[in-house]
């Protein structure tokens, strides 16, 4: 994140994200914390993932991407 939300704050999201995610999803909160840190994340690129820190695996979880398919975009691109 650019700015770094205050820990009232982030305590809040951490919270938000967990209240509200899918419980037959293990990895549905991932996808909401995604979502504050991130402007727009449906229309995110796999390559800014990437940059951000995110390995393949990570980057799987968060789309719904194949790791398959993701490690391919990622190399053409």
């Amino acid at each position: 994140m650019k700015e770094i939300p205050s820990p009232g704050e982030l305590k809040n999201i951490i919270r938000i994200s967990l209240a509200f995610s899918d419980p037959t999803n293990e990895f549905d909160y991932l996808k909401r914390l995604l979502k504050y840190i991130v402007k727009n994340p449906n229309n995110i690129d796999l390559k800014e993932l990437q940059n951000m820190g995110f390995t393949v695996r990570e980057i799987e979880v968060l789309t719904g991407i194949s790791k398959s398919q993701v490690s391919r975009e990622l190399k053409e691109g």
